[in-house]
């Protein structure tokens, strides 16, 4: 339809002749000037011929003001131009009449000053006129005041003979100006015509072939507004899938959240009450090892599931950078010690170097940089045969921080090297087969080197091995003043007895949180749905709640809004502990009343500061 309507716009648009208003405008300004700057040269040359050398400099002056207000203004502010046209055109010929002795006695210029005004009204199109035309009636009434008082100047060449023969001049000359112009409008008007009929003749013959294409074209438009409703019909089927689809992967997401972060809190929870434990019961140091392992390997396993299973950045599409202080040696050798087990399994020797100019802390986002680590470590672990080694490299380069791994694998060959950080691409069809893998890892490298603002490269021989190179902006830190490995349970003593109700259907998670609040002095009394935990809320009037989400009888949600219904329970913070880390839970917990919302696997550290945060004035200063 567009088609159509540009063509018959394109037959009916009349003949365009100006190319633009202010072209049109310009062009009448030019035509005043050069109008009244033939009668200023006129009357100039009859003043030079009787010797009124003073006189003649006026209509001179009318001429080379004319011409700089048409070169310097009137290209750049045609609406300044063309006033000052017209009031050089007014005040001119009026200044011109005063010189010579006054305005009917001159003659010479009485008829090129109204000529000034008719020329005027025509430049403005009809718009602003009055304030001209009174304009040119106060000077004229000016003029005809003090007419008797200019008589006195008059110079004597100009008698009464003279001024009515130049008076004649003037009526004759504005008379061939007026038939010269009536001329050129009539041609003109003649030209449109023709113009017009020759648009008619073309309208006629062009209207059957735009009906015949309208025509056509309508049946084709409705052939394809029919396929569009199938279309349209096929989309709205499809949307009510990918919805579907959507809301299955999303509960699916929250689901596997929830049965993975339940028993890892188990995981890390355990292991942290033994890593603190095991300087009491004397430990030796591969034990303390092992413990430490497991915590990492806990933590890593933690940092992963929070990647990939935050539904609010998967639906964004983005990652936040998190920044805050880092032993980055700690991390880096951390990372070691998680796969060097592994390595140790396939016979693969394993070993690790760092450059004395590595300070020990940096500031930067410790959940990216692990996982660069991990998946660049894990990889080159898993491509490298048993008899061969792996070698982690971190060095400082200028302003940046290098690592380093190099591994005696497989390595990749030339032309896929290309591909290897594309979505689901491995360096050949048969890895998948031969090791595993969804051929994500890479990809994610990628990316969260990119956010960092740093750069991955990668050196690969085929059947020799492979080194990749991750560079990062590195940003020196203070060490933190408290050590990264934990916190000790005797840092955290309360000067009164503080009753603690644990709301957790999951007895496994009952037992430790048990542990650890009764070690921190703390009276811990437990229910195993929402119901229960009402009821002794009711009977006991805790400290504190703490409170799952997920529960059978009556979930958290509801409990926490039946406890904020009872005004005498309004003080008492309920703090949120679950396997459900999804954002709009967090928001309706927070809404029902929750005063602090933390996620399975339960971290100590977060827990006392919990307890920092609501029981300050009733901790023991040591």
């Amino acid at each position: 339809m567009n088609i159509i309507q540009k063509q018959i716009a394109g037959v009916l648009r009349p003949p365009r002749h100006n190319s633009s208003p202010e072209g049109s405008s310009r062009s009448l300004l030019i035509s005043l000037a050069a109008l009244m700057s033939f009668g200023g040269i006129v009357w100039g040359s009859l003043l030079v011929y009787f010797k009124i050398y003073a006189a003649s400099a006026i209509p001179y002056g009318y001429v080379v003001l004319s011409v700089l207000n048409i070169q310097l203004v009137s290209g750049r502010y045609l609406p300044l131009a063309r006033s000052i046209q017209i009031l050089i055109s007014m005040l001119l010929p009026f200044g011109l009449q005063w010189m010579l002795g006054g305005y009917f006695s001159s003659g010479i210029v009485m008829l090129w000053s109204t000529l000034s005004l008719v020329g005027a009204i025509t430049l403005l199109r009809g718009q602003f006129v009055y304030p001209w035309l009174i304009f040119f009636i106060v000077l004229t009434l000016f003029s005809a005041w003090i007419e008797p008082l200019l008589l006195p100047f008059k110079p004597p060449i100009l008698t009464e003979e003279i001024s009515q023969i130049l008076l004649l001049i003037n009526v004759l000359m504005i008379s061939t100006i007026v038939f010269v112009l009536s001329k050129n409008k009539t041609d003109h008007d003649l030209e449109l015509n023709k113009q017009l009929e020759n648009a008619n003749s073309e309208l006629e013959r062009n209207r059957d072939k735009l009906e015949l294409a309208v025509r056509e074209r309508t049946e084709q438009l409705e052939v394809n507004i029919e396929l569009l409703k199938v279309i349209q019909e096929d989309m709205k089927h499809a949307k009510e899938e990918a919805e579907k689809a959507n809301e299955a992967k999303s509960q699916f997401l929250a689901n596997m959240s929830h049965e993975i972060r339940s028993p890892l809190n188990a995981i890390l929870g355990f292991s942290q009450i033994m890593s603190m434990s095991a300087k009491a019961v004397n430990l030796n140091s591969d034990f303390r090892q092992y413990l430490d392992n497991i915590k990492l390997s806990g933590e890593n396993l933690l940092e992963l599931i929070n990647n990939i299973l935050d539904l609010s950045k998967i639906e964004a599409g983005k990652v936040h950078l998190s920044f805050e202080t880092i032993n980055i040696k700690q991390l880096f050798k951390g990372i070691f010690q998680i796969n060097k087990g592994k390595a140790e399994e396939k016979d693969i020797q394993f070993s690790y170097e760092i450059d004395h100019r590595v300070p020990d802390c940096i500031e930067g986002d410790r959940t990216k940089i692990n996982q660069i680590l991990m998946n660049l470590t894990t990889n080159a672990i898993k491509f490298t045969p048993a008899g061969k080694s792996v070698h982690m490299k971190m060095y400082r380069e200028n302003d940046s921080l290098v690592f380093e791994i190099i591994d005696t694998g497989v390595g990749i060959a030339a032309d896929r090297i290309g591909y290897i950080f594309d979505p689901f691409e491995q360096a050949d069809n048969s890895i998948t087969r031969q090791f595993g893998g969804t051929g994500l890892g890479l990809t994610i490298t990628k990316k969260m080197t990119d956010l960092m603002r740093g750069k991955i490269t990668v050196h690969s021989v085929e059947k020799v091995g492979s080194t990749f190179t991750v560079s990062l902006p590195m940003v020196n830190a203070t060490p933190s003043a408290e050590p990264e490995s934990g916190l000790s349970l005797d840092s955290l003593k309360f000067t009164e007895k503080l009753t603690v109700i644990v709301v957790e259907d999951n007895e496994i998670n009952q037992q430790l949180l048990k542990i650890l609040l009764t070690q921190l002095g703390i009276n811990v009394l437990q229910a195993y749905n929402g119901r229960d935990g009402i009821e002794l809320i009711a009977e006991h009037h805790p400290d504190m709640i703490i409170m799952d989400i997920h529960m059978p009888v009556m979930d958290g949600m509801e409990a926490i809004r039946k406890v904020r219904e009872v005004k005498a329970f309004n003080n008492i913070p309920i703090i949120c502990l679950t396997a459900d880390a999804f954002t709009n839970q967090q928001k309706k917990a927070m809404i029902l009343g929750a005063n602090d919302y933390l996620t399975k696997p339960i971290e100590l550290v977060k827990l006392t500061q919990v307890f920092s945060k609501y029981f300050a004035s009733k901790i023991q200063q040591n």
